[in-house]
């Protein structure tokens, strides 16, 4: 998480700064405030892009598991039980493939 600390250590400085009329230093700390309001904001973006490789990398690992199963247990209840899992991994990885592929058109 973007540290929020830092942006109200830089709130009470403006504030100060408004107390003693210092133009010159107000708009130099709404500069700064600007600056790191956009920083945070693609930092929140990186964090959530991970999260959604993770996500990714979940489904993949679950389907590979699923996948293995079939070839190695010849139970046929639990072959038509796990054939519709992977079905719904499948699609929640065409799910999240979209999402991440919406991240790097946005970006």
């Amino acid at each position: 998480m973007f540290p929020a600390r830092r942006v109200d250590d830089y709130l009470d400085l403006l504030n100060y700064a408004k107390q003693i009329g210092d133009v010159q230093w107000q708009s130099d700390i709404l500069e700064i405030l600007s600056e790191l309001t956009v920083a945070g904001e693609g930092y929140d973006r990186n964090e959530e892009l991970q999260e959604l490789w993770k996500d990714f990398d979940r489904i993949n690992d679950q389907l590979l598991a699923l996948f293995s199963n079939l070839r190695e247990v010849p139970n046929a209840g639990m072959k038509s039980k796990w054939i519709e899992e992977i079905w719904e991994l499948k699609l929640a990885r065409i799910a999240a493939s979209k999402k991440i592929q919406g991240f790097y058109k946005e970006g």
